[in-house]
């Protein structure tokens, strides 16, 4: 039961940063190129490699707990293009599910 009221609050957070970030901008193409002049510096590339290895890490994850299908494609499309949000919504998905059962949201059908 834990597990689901952190999960819950990280949720309520992530969701509150994405409106204000949504909120505040200005425009995309500003963030565009705010994102190009970040992959010309070295600090950050750091960054983003280091944010799509934890994906590939949770993708690898999605697919040994679930299998390699439709539903574990589009949740790892909607990762890349979303963030960190989509597996936060997907893990607070599966402790619903499963009551707080935590063994069985990590492992799933391989308990």
């Amino acid at each position: 039961m834990k597990a689901i009221i952190y999960t819950s609050i990280l949720l309520a957070a992530f969701t509150s940063i994405m409106v204000w970030g949504l909120y505040t901008s200005p425009d995309l193409s500003a963030e565009m190129d705010k994102l190009k002049a970040m992959a010309t510096d070295r600090t950050g590339m750091l960054v983003l490699s280091d944010l799509y290895i934890g994906f590939l890490i949770l993708a690898g994850w999605i697919i040994y707990r679930d299998g390699f299908g439709i539903k574990a494609l589009i949740i790892i499309a909607l990762m890349m293009v979303l963030g960190n949000f989509v597996p936060l919504i997907y893990i607070l998905y599966l402790l619903l599910k499963t009551r707080g059962d935590v063994w069985q949201v990590l492992l799933g059908k391989n308990v």
